[in-house]
């Protein structure tokens, strides 16, 4: 490379870091004693911040890491925020109370006095978080009001695509609860609550959703629309009732015929006696399937249907693609159990 050259490329170089823009710093942790009894893990990019006993301790703790991250002019944006066996029984009550600090990740779990989420509490959040993790607040949802106020928080997060409210004391879920557009958001896992109804279009706005699991909750009924939703993709839905106090008296005809894409259901340990034509017809009509291993089914004159259609194991076709899986019939003469793939 001759000396010109070697001129015209470091002339370049120089040029380049001219031109670009200095951004602003990533987020970094504070000096400890700024932000007591929160950690701040630089590694994880986390505020975890357990034993706060008050909205007015946790509002103070946030400005005070807001005027630090000013100072250094780093951005306001963490990986993830922990708040965990905090003595809270609200949070939001205060405006703004993460002073415009966001997360990508929010983890709430083992706060045992923890009743009520505020709908704005998190608005600095709503637009960049991805994953909410909700775990283990037994009171939290246990109250009517606190109940509905949750689902209206949750709702409020249009770029999340994991949620997870498990093991809280969520008792049922509310008309519309997921009616604003959340695009993003595939899985939903609403496990080992204490939900005992779905109220009608709980999960109409879910057009893209993959994945609902319902496992281990003390539904006993479902309604007409309770598993509405809107259909806007073809990929497979999966819906998991496991471990629930469904009956098959609880399932009204036509529930299924609003349910336009191909499902997966999975109702085993439930208490189901019998698979009727006429709420079932259209749930087989797309080539769904259904689980319902360990219910109590008789086999009886109410399963020709199945047969004739070829939707349950026939010997004479084994190769067959059934719809009708994993389940066990209970014959009438005796407590014998004639198992049916």
């Amino acid at each position: 490379m001759s000396i010109q050259q070697k001129s015209l490329f470091i002339s370049m170089i120089i040029s380049v870091f001219i031109i670009l823009p200095q951004s602003t710093k990533s987020t970094v942790c504070p000096p400890r004693d700024i932000i007591i009894p929160c950690k701040c893990a630089n590694y994880f990019n986390l505020i975890e911040c357990t034993n706060i006993t008050s909205d007015i301790d946790l509002k103070k703790i946030f400005i005070n890491l807001k005027n630090e991250l000013n100072r250094q002019h780093a951005r306001p944006v963490y990986d993830e925020l922990k708040l965990v066996q905090t003595q809270l029984t609200h949070i939001g009550s205060i405006d703004d109370i993460f002073s415009g600090i966001s997360f990508r990740r929010i983890s709430l779990s083992r706060n045992n006095r923890l009743k009520r989420i505020e709908p704005n509490a998190f608005d600095s959040s709503r637009n960049i978080t991805t994953e909410i993790m909700i775990e283990d607040n037994e009171l939290l949802g246990a109250n009517h009001d606190d109940n509905v106020a949750l689902f209206d928080t949750i709702s409020r997060f249009v770029a999340l695509n994991t949620l997870h409210l498990t093991d809280n004391g969520i008792r049922f879920i509310p008309k519309h609860a997921f009616n604003r557009s959340q695009p993003a958001l595939r899985e939903l896992f609403l496990t080992d609550n204490q939900i005992e109804r779905i109220e009608d279009y709980a999960f109409t706005g879910l057009n893209t959703i993959q994945l609902i699991n319902l496992d281990g909750n003390h539904l006993n009924k479902l309604s007409l629309h309770s598993l509405e939703i809107e259909n806007t993709t073809q990929s497979l839905l999966r819906i998991f009732l496991r471990s629930n106090k469904i009956q098959t008296d609880a399932l009204p005809p036509g529930i299924f015929t609003h349910l336009r894409r191909r499902i997966y259901l999975n109702m085993n340990i439930n208490d189901l006696s019998r698979i009727p034509q006429n709420v079932f017809q259209s749930f087989f009509k797309r080539r769904s399937i259904l689980s319902v291993a360990k219910n109590p089914l008789k086999c009886d004159c109410d399963f020709k249907w199945l047969l004739d259609q070829g939707i349950v194991y026939n010997s004479s076709n084994p190769d067959g693609d059934y719809l009708l899986r994993d389940y066990r019939c209970i014959l009438d003469n005796d407590d014998d159990e004639l198992l049916m793939k």
